[in-house]
């Protein structure tokens, strides 16, 4: 055999084994999972739903003051249990968001504490006689835009809500590893969306890029080898773009906070990505347009980060971008970017300490009574019978 040919056949061989590997990989894990499929992560589980990687493990209990109180239904919802058939004379209000409509976060004790709870508690409050509110919180850790829009498809609308609310964070902009983009019914697959969607299915990948997040040691490994971080550059881009008070600002966030430089840098890579954002709002544009072609009505929270509520700051990317987006397209939204540096000013902190994120639990409160006051301008809740009239039911 000439030694062209040796090389092609032993680089055939290699291939094989290779794949030969990954498949044996791809079973045993398949094996385990169905066996121990909580070895995936403390409180979450992959997840079968179009377009979805994981998802909430239902009936999953852990309180940890320290961390987070966990309390999924038999749905993998936070909170308590409730039948996905919505009885009569009860009104519902979906809430899609990531780990701050879940309620993860330090200081928070009870899921009392949490703004979904609270708006619950609110609306009860307003609700006629003989009527329940009842919030479905499908707040799930890490989720995006393009998360929310799949497991509304997937799962959300058999709640039968009358209304959705959209807890915006900064970083639902982020991309994700193999995230599908939207498809609009009957539209035909292309072949790179066929093989992402395969993909989706492996918990090899899983492991590798969720899990593990292979690439990421990876890309980290390179910088340090290398001495080329994007990240700071990324982050030199967007300050050069600003005030210097907004710039002295974050500094002061970063030393008093405990960031360094490339956190701080991070930051900025998953909140400020302009060429992003506005194919991330065209998704929150389908959310809308879905929710309103069925009669329902639908609010959009965007939440700041820690650093944005600090005297000084100046810039409001993205909020401006969002806010002029959302305005153009009719969707009502609650920006709480001034009630957070108004209650920063008058009472403290509306973040946790060391979490640019999540809001402590006066951050939490105030989230739900500025949501609760922009649904009270909603027709049905003046009358005080909130979805009877969406749906078309009478009391």
């Amino acid at each position: 055999m000439r030694p062209s040919r040796q090389i092609v056949f032993r680089l055939m061989l290699a291939a094989m084994g290779t794949l030969a590997g990954l498949l044996c990989s791809e079973l045993l894990l398949r094996l385990a999972l169905s066996r121990f499929p909580r070895i995936v992560h403390a409180s979450q589980n992959l997840s079968d739903v179009f377009g979805l990687v994981y998802e909430n493990i239902p009936n999953f209990r852990n309180v940890d003051p320290k961390c987070c109180t966990y309390m999924t239904n038999r749905w993998g919802l936070q909170g308590e249990d409730y039948p996905m058939e919505k009885p009569p004379h009860e009104a519902r209000l979906l809430i899609l968001g990531d780990s701050i409509a879940f309620g993860w976060t330090r200081g928070i004790e009870r899921l009392q504490q949490t703004a979904a709870s609270l708006i619950e508690e609110g609306l009860n409050h307003r609700m006629p006689q003989g009527g329940k509110a009842r919030v479905v919180n499908c707040g799930t850790l890490s989720y995006n835009l393009w998360d929310y829009y799949f497991w509304l498809q997937g799962k959300g609308w058999k709640f039968q809500p009358d209304g959705v609310v959209v807890f915006l964070c900064l970083n639902d902009a982020a991309p994700k590893a193999l995230a599908l983009p939207l498809i609009t019914p009957g539209q035909k697959l292309p072949l790179s969306f066929r093989l992402r969607g395969m993909l989706l299915r492996s918990r090899l990948i899983w492991f590798g890029v969720y899990k593990w997040r292979v690439h990421e040691r990876i890309a980290k490994a390179w910088r340090s080898i290398s001495g080329n971080n994007p990240l700071y550059s990324t982050s030199a881009e967007v300050l050069r773009k600003v005030d210097p008070d907004t710039v002295s600002a974050v500094n002061h966030y970063g030393k008093t906070e405990g960031f360094d430089a490339e956190a701080l840098a991070e930051t900025y890579r998953e909140m400020f990505q302009e060429e992003t954002w506005p194919r991330a709002l065209e998704v929150l544009k389908t959310i809308h347009h879905d929710v309103r072609s069925r009669g329902m009505f639908f609010r959009v929270v965007i939440f700041p980060v820690g650093y944005q509520v600090l005297p000084g700051y100046r810039d409001e990317r993205p909020q401006s971008l969002i806010r002029s987006f959302c305005k153009k397209e009719g969707i009502e939204f609650v920006d709480l970017l001034g009630p957070f540096r108004e209650a920063f000013r008058r009472q403290g902190k509306v973040f946790i300490d060391g979490d640019m994120v999540h809001p402590n639990p006066l951050g939490h409160r105030i989230a739900a009574e500025q949501v609760l006051a922009s649904l009270e301008k909603e027709p049905a809740f003046r009358r005080g019978v909130l979805s009877l009239e969406f749906s078309g039911r009478t009391p």
